[in-house]
């Protein structure tokens, strides 16, 4: 008596551990494997950062600023240096270095949406422009411009 009841909870155990058929496609048909369309590949790189249609993504270097004067020539002539990545996916690094003040070289981190750009160490939030002649146009938050090239 007990052998028909132990083979038949055997043959149920048996029969919900048996797999199940994959999702099928919508309409039927073929077994559907693929991750659901708003899913990103696991694998897929971060997204290219874009300005007015135009990859930024990369190393700037500062080489000019616009409406002052004494910092465009500390640039140009080295005794001010200034250099912005950004990376894909809009994380960006920020190194400055004032050999005139004799201070140690600055880093922040911080990130790009949009034209907008944020540090987190720094108060308020800077713009970023693209101009015709493919250089970078980085205005901080207190209205200074500097202008930056690729490299």
């Amino acid at each position: 008596m007990r052998l028909p009841f132990l083979a038949c909870a055997l043959a149920l155990l048996v029969a919900g551990c048996a797999p199940t058929a994959p999702p099928r496609a919508a309409g039927g048909g073929v077994p559907s494997t693929a991750p659901p369309a708003d899913m990103p590949p696991p694998d897929a790189p971060a997204a290219e950062v874009l300005l007015s249609g135009i990859a930024i993504t990369g190393e700037w270097t500062a080489v000019g600023a616009l409406d002052e004067p004494e910092a465009d020539r500390d640039l140009r002539s080295g005794m001010l240096a200034r250099r912005l990545t950004i990376e894909r996916g809009g994380h960006a690094m920020l190194w400055g270095e004032d050999r005139r003040a004799g201070t140690e070289p600055e880093y922040y981190e911080g990130s790009v949406t949009g034209n907008a750009l944020t540090f987190d160490d720094l108060p308020g939030e800077a713009t970023l422009e693209i101009r015709s002649d493919g250089r970078l146009v980085f205005t901080d938050p207190r209205g200074r411009r500097t202008i930056y090239e690729r490299g």
